[in-house]
């Protein structure tokens, strides 16, 4: 304690001492400054006055005065008038025993005097008020130098900026671009080049991402929207501006004309790029979503399978949605080994491989789940005539949408449609004046899109902007690997980090924005029992650190965010957002009324127990051994069950149960 005491002690006398040698100093040197200063600026003053004669009127107060005060020794000396002798100087003339009541009433005298006077006066306060202010002024240049000397200087590195600096930046270089995040406008054409948002559940992901959309429907872009909430649809559907909604469970919908868009005008057994593309996302997003290590076989043989069935519909030019269901979920295996003969599949129909062909049939029915529930309606869409009709000034918004408890089932089906989009984008053709959006909410959710990769790198030339939102970067290198996310990380050329409390996307972040060298006083102050010893000595130490750090960002507010920008004069800055108004107009989700799901039911069950679907497989069996042709029949009951699908366009959970 008397350490702490003693340390306490020899500090505060060394501040104290300090503080009187710098205001004696200061204070010194200002009132000499300000009393040169007085001088030379009154001078022209002091030269107007008449020095002798304001001098002549003060001796003769002075002899008055002492006159006055002196005893008188005798009457005669009390009769006497104090007299002076005065000498004018300037005009060589003296005179003498001047009466001093005459002098003191010479308005000559008296009048030099009083403007010496007042001269005096004024020049003192001006004197005192100069060296106040010089004092004032010192007090903050000293702190200011105080001030930058302790302060950290700047070495290289990035800056965290303002989005008022960042807004003077762009207006300085002409790259506002059109669209707005809070005040701070975005880069002039970046929309292109991709927008990544990441955050926590609540952090602002969903806001920003309706703080844009407004803006994206003012400017009368076209959009792809992958809705898993319906709170995009709430918001944005507008049947008027020709609007489509895909949600097969939605009352709403569309139906997707899988014929159109998955398959090519291809000779039969060569290769179809669509439909093997569609496959292939279809047959492996459980394995993507879960992360399961599945042999690759089953899913490379349910994929050559699944190809197969759909070109010998083609082949037979029977293409139905009713009839590809019939032979991927009712056909034995005896039967699709006959529909079969000559295609890639059919040598997995051997009679040595009986086991095999039941489990890649397995795998293929658990895989071809979401193709139930695509059906043959009237009201359907295309991404082809879709594109045809953008590429004609439609500004239709597609939204790809599902339920939270529909996702299971609806989500395979989404992100083969969004594979297939891509690539009708590209096949658009190059145009750089193009805006087409892609907007997807919880990336990760969709599992691998292979097109992804090519759809950031190349979309620039068509056109393509591409705005994902996901809670943790984790997500991304989940589902993509390490390399291959951070590839796609980096593709992101906008990036908004709102706040994450996942340590390991913390650190990442942190690192993504690098470094900042700096060099900062160190400040050593050394004291004794003699005044001295007493000192302070600052030395410059350069150091390192991160822009931001992993508390920075857990630390966020809600609404705030930090963004990353590509230009490297402004490459991040912190925004906080104001919550976005978008009305709600719609609702997220219509479900199939219970008389159309009733209706819809008993029709399919007319139909199909009229042509005995659930039974006849012996029956097709024995017809493809004489040589019958099997198509003839899932032909005939394609035709009765669409037209029991085309009474309701839209399916049901019961209706997929007869499927």
């Amino acid at each position: 304690m008397l350490d702490d005491y003693t340390r306490g002690g020899q500090i505060f006398i060394h501040k104290v001492r300090m503080f009187r040698q710098v205001i004696g100093v200061s204070s010194f040197w200002s009132f000499v400054i300000a009393a040169l200063l007085v001088i030379f600026l009154t001078m022209p003053q002091y030269k107007a006055i008449n020095m002798f004669a304001a001098k002549t009127y003060m001796r003769a107060s002075f002899i008055d005065f002492v006159w006055d005060i002196t005893p008188k020794i005798s009457e005669d000396s009390k009769q006497r008038e104090p007299r002076i002798d005065i000498y004018d100087m300037s005009i060589d003339r003296a005179s003498r025993s001047v009466k001093v009541a005459t002098i003191l009433n010479t308005p000559k005298y008296k009048q030099s005097y009083m403007i010496l006077k007042h001269y005096i006066v004024s020049t003192a306060l001006l004197a005192a008020g100069s060296t106040v202010f010089l004092v004032f002024l010192v007090f903050v240049v000293w702190s200011k130098f105080g001030k930058t000397a302790r302060a950290t200087k700047h070495i290289s590195g990035s800056t965290i900026k303002t989005a008022s600096e960042v807004k003077k930046y762009l207006k300085k270089h002409n790259l506002i671009g059109m669209f707005y995040i809070g005040d701070m406008p975005l880069i002039k054409n970046t929309e292109t080049r991709h927008f990544l948002v990441t955050g926590s559940t609540g952090s602002g992901k969903t806001n920003l991402i309706n703080t844009l959309l407004p803006q994206v429907r003012t400017a009368k872009h076209p959009a792809i929207v992958v809705d898993q909430t319906g709170e995009m649809i709430e918001r944005y559907y507008d049947p008027s501006r020709g609007d489509i909604i895909f949600n097969p469970l939605d009352a709403r919908s569309h139906s997707w004309d899988f014929w159109q868009d998955a398959t090519s005008n291809v000779a039969i057994g060569e290769v179809d790029p669509r439909l093997e593309k569609f496959a292939k996302v279809l047959f492996s997003f459980d394995k993507r979503s879960t992360g399961s290590g599945n042999d690759q076989f089953w899913q490379n043989s349910s994929e050559i399978l699944f190809i197969s069935c759909v070109e010998s519909l083609i082949k037979k030019d029977c293409r139905t949605i009713t009839s590809l269901k019939k032979i991927l979920t009712k056909v034995n295996r005896q039967d699709l080994a006959s529909l079969l003969q000559g295609t890639r599949a059919a040598r997995y129909f051997s009679k040595q491989n009986t086991t095999t062909a039941e489990s890649i049939l397995s795998v293929m029915t658990t895989g071809v789940r979401p193709i139930c529930l695509l059906q043959d309606s009237k009201q359907q869409f295309s991404l082809k005539q879709y594109f045809y009709n953008i590429e004609k000034g439609s500004n239709s918004w597609l939204f790809l949408a599902s339920s939270p408890s529909q996702r299971e089932v609806t989500l395979p089906l989404l992100a083969c449609i969004l594979e297939l989009a891509v690539s009708y984008l590209i096949e658009s053709g190059i145009n750089e004046q193009r805006r087409m959006w892609f907007v997807i909410d919880e990336l990760a959710s969709l599992g691998r899109l292979n097109s992804l990769s090519s759809l950031l790198a190349e979309s620039r030339k068509y056109g393509g902007c591409v705005m994902a939102a996901t809670q943790s970067l984790n997500q991304l290198f989940d589902k993509y690997g390490h390399y291959a996310g951070s590839t796609l990380f980096d593709q992101f050329a906008t990036k908004f980090m709102f706040r994450s409390t996942d340590p390991s996307t913390a650190r990442l972040i942190t690192d993504i924005f690098g470094n900042v060298e700096y060099a900062s006083q160190q400040k050593n102050t050394s004291y004794g029992a003699h005044e001295h010893r007493d000192g302070v000595s600052y030395t410059e130490q350069e150091k390192r650190k991160s822009l931001i750090t992993t508390n920075d960002i857990a630390s966020l507010k809600d609404l705030e965010c930090f963004v990353g920008l590509p230009d490297p004069q402004i490459r991040i800055t912190k925004l906080q957002l104001s919550p976005a108004q978008v009305e709600h107009k719609n609702k997220g989700y219509v479900p199939l009324s219970l008389s159309e799901e009733a209706a819809l039911e008993q029709a399919l069950k007319e139909k199909v127990q009229s042509h005995d679907v659930d039974t006849d497989n012996t029956q097709l069996g024995s017809m493809a051994s004489t040589g019958h042709d099997i198509n003839d029949d899932i032909n005939e009951i394609s035709d009765a069950e669409s037209e029991a699908e085309l009474e309701h366009t839209q399916p049901s959970d019961i209706a997929l149960k007869l499927t």
